[in-house]
């Protein structure tokens, strides 16, 4: 995926952690976005619509878990710091954060 977008490939640490919300396990469509982080964590935050806007409802979870729960966003997730994705109904855009 990096590639098609002229980007170098930052791959996570299976032991690096990731905030995530209600629904990423469950399967829902996804908002990734990836920020400059300290080297225990990934930089991923990824939001569903169950978000409830509250920062307290979000999880710090270790990358693995997301991984093998959620193997379809495996190849968005080596995208580097200060880009996002969205994935709705199947359909995955990819952006500059900015």
């Amino acid at each position: 995926m990096c590639w098609q977008q002229n980007l170098i490939p930052l791959f996570p640490d299976f032991n690096q952690s990731v905030v995530i919300s209600d629904g990423v396990y469950e399967g829902k469509d996804i908002e990734g976005i990836r920020y400059d982080s300290p080297q225990d964590e990934s930089g991923w935050y990824l939001i569903t619509d169950d978000y409830n806007d509250d920062i307290k409802s979000l999880k710090m979870v270790h990358f693995y878990h997301v991984a093998f729960s959620r193997p379809d966003i495996l190849k968005y997730l080596a995208l580097p710091f200060g880009r996002r994705f969205l994935m709705e109904n199947g359909n995955v855009k990819i952006y500059k954060d900015e």
